[in-house]
């Protein structure tokens, strides 16, 4: 499993958006063509995936203070085909098939870095991991 293009926006009301793709050796998604016309891999589908689970980090506390962490459901999570548009920030070449709508519960204090990781397990129990940073 691999993650590529994890984006995310920190949005007024003081929730984030974190949009990326998400592809696996074992996934039975379409090919996802980068911009340089590589294969990086297959997009994965829910029925690929078993379990996603996430931790918000304070990066700029030492040590990292932990401000949320949990489950996500994979059908809310994952999409079964890759999404070109609709958010405009989201790359246009590659698209994307993971959306995590976070809280402002994750992002307690303004102007800090906090860091996202995700924990991809997939259903032949490959484990892969994400990360985006956002700042508030």
């Amino acid at each position: 499993m691999a993650a590529h293009t994890f984006v995310a926006a920190a949005n007024k009301d003081g929730t984030a958006t974190v949009l990326g793709i998400v592809t696996g050796r074992s996934a039975t998604g379409s090919a996802v063509i980068d911009q340089h016309g590589h294969n990086i891999g297959y997009a994965v589908k829910q029925a690929d995936v078993s379990s996603i689970s996430f931790v918000v980090t304070d990066t700029s506390t030492l040590p990292e203070t932990q401000t949320l962490s949990g489950n996500l459901t994979v059908s809310a999570a994952i999409s079964d085909t890759v999404q070109h548009g609709g958010i405009w920030w989201a790359d246009p070449s590659t698209g994307y098939n993971f959306t995590h709508d976070l809280l402002p519960a994750a992002f307690p204090n303004r102007a800090r870095t906090y860091r996202v990781a995700y924990k991809f397990t997939m259903g032949d129990g490959s484990v892969g991991a994400a990360e985006v940073l956002l700042t508030t």
